[in-house]
C-alpha cells in the first residue's frame, strides 16, 4: 500500500505552533468528541421528547465527560505518542503540556462532567461513567497494549454519549437506545480500523497489536467489510424501530450500501487510497445519519400495518 495518505496527513501536522486553547483541543481530539457528543444529541431530539435545558445540560455533561476521557487517554498513551510519528508531536509527548497538569485538567473535567449530567437523571450520569470506564480502564489501561480485541470495548465506550442521549430523555434503557448504542459500536471498526491500516507501521514500532499489526492487512479489510454490513443493517432496524418514513429509510440505505460497496471493493485490491476514503466517509456517514433519523422521527410510519403484522 502506498504512503501518499500518510505523508499529506504527516506534513499537516509536522510543526505544530502550541497555545495553551489550541493544545488543548488537541488534547480532547475535539473533531471526535465533537461526534460523539453529536450522537447523544441528535439522539435525544430523535426521541421527540424535548427540553431545551436538559438538551443543553446533556451537551455540556457529555463534552467535559468525554473530554476528560480522552485527556487521560492521552496521558496514559504518552510514551506510545512519543514512538509514532503521527502523534509525537501532541502537547504530552512535545513537553508542552505536562502529565501533572492534563491529569488534572481531565479530573476536573469528568468530575464537574458527572455533577452535570446528575442534574440530569442518575441513569444518564451512570451510562456517561460507563463510557469513561470502559474506554479508560479497560480499553486504555488493560488491553490495549495486550490484545487487537481491545477495539471491542473501546468501541463500546465510545457508544455510550449515543445511548446517554436516549436515557436523558427517556430515563430508561429501551430497545431504542440500545440500537443507537449498537449502531454506533458496530460502526467503530469501519472508523477506526480503517486509519489502523494507514498508520500500522506506527503501531508495529510503538509495540501496539492493533488488529493490522497482528492478523496483516487482508483479515483487518475483512473486519471492515462486516462491520459496514453491520452498521447499515442496525441502521436500518433503528429506523424502523423508531418509524421513520420510508423516504428517509431509502435516504439512509443509499449511502450505507455505497459504503458496504466500496468496503467490499477493498477486499478484492486493498489500497491506501480507499482506506482513507473509507476513513472519511465513516463519520460523514455517522453525521448525516442521525440527520435522517431526526428528520424522519416526525415523519413516522407503522412498519407493523405495512408488514401486515397485527
Amino acid at each position: 500500500m502506498t504512503n501518499v495518505v500518510i505523508e499529506k496527513t504527516r506534513k499537516k501536522a509536522s510543526s505544530p505552533h502550541w497555545t495553551r486553547p489550541a493544545a488543548y483541543l488537541d488534547l480532547i481530539k475535539y473533531k471526535q468528541t465533537a461526534l460523539l457528543v453529536y450522537t447523544g444529541a441528535m439522539g435525544y431530539i430523535a426521541s421527540q421528547q424535548f427540553n431545551w435545558l436538559t438538551l443543553i445540560l446533556f451537551i455540556v455533561a457529555t463534552t467535559l465527560i468525554v473530554s476528560g476521557t480522552t485527556i487521560f487517554n492521552m496521558v496514559y498513551e504518552r510514551d506510545i505518542d512519543a514512538k509514532m510519528s503521527r502523534t509525537k508531536r501532541r502537547p504530552i509527548p512535545s513537553g508542552f503540556i505536562s502529565s501533572i497538569e492534563a491529569l488534572t485538567v481531565a479530573s476536573f473535567l469528568l468530575g464537574m462532567g458527572l455533577i452535570v449530567a446528575g442534574q440530569i437523571n442518575p441513569l444518564t450520569a451512570a451510562v456517561l461513567f460507563t463510557g469513561f470506564f470502559l474506554y479508560v480502564f479497560i480499553y486504555t489501561l488493560l488491553l490495549k497494549r495486550k490484545t487487537k480485541l481491545s477495539v471491542i470495548p473501546g468501541g463500546i465506550g465510545g457508544a455510550m454519549p449515543a445511548l446517554a442521549g436516549r436515557t436523558a430523555a427517556t430515563g430508561s434503557l429501551d430497545i431504542v437506545g440500545i440500537l443507537f448504542l449498537v449502531f454506533v459500536s458496530t460502526w467503530v471498526p469501519l472508523h477506526f480500523l480503517t486509519i489502523a491500516i494507514l498508520y500500522q507501521d506506527d503501531y508495529r514500532k510503538a509495540g501496539i497489536p492493533m488488529w493490522p499489526v497482528v492478523e496483516g492487512v487482508l483479515p483487518t479489510v475483512r473486519i471492515i467489510a462486516l462491520s459496514s454490513v453491520g452498521t447499515a443493517g442496525v441502521g436500518a432496524l433503528l429506523g424502523i424501530v423508531l418509524s421513520i418514513h420510508w423516504g428517509f429509510l431509502i435516504a439512509l440505505l443509499l449511502p450505507s450500501t455505497y459504503i458496504m460497496v466500496l468496503s467490499l471493493k477493498n477486499l478484492v485490491k486493498p489500497t491506501s487510497e480507499r482506506n482513507w476514503t473509507l476513513f472519511k466517509l465513516a463519520s460523514v456517514y455517522m453525521l448525516y445519519a442521525y440527520i435522517v433519523f431526526v428528520a424522519g422521527s416526525f415523519f413516522k410510519v407503522d412498519y407493523s400495518t405495512l408488514l401486515g403484522i397485527s
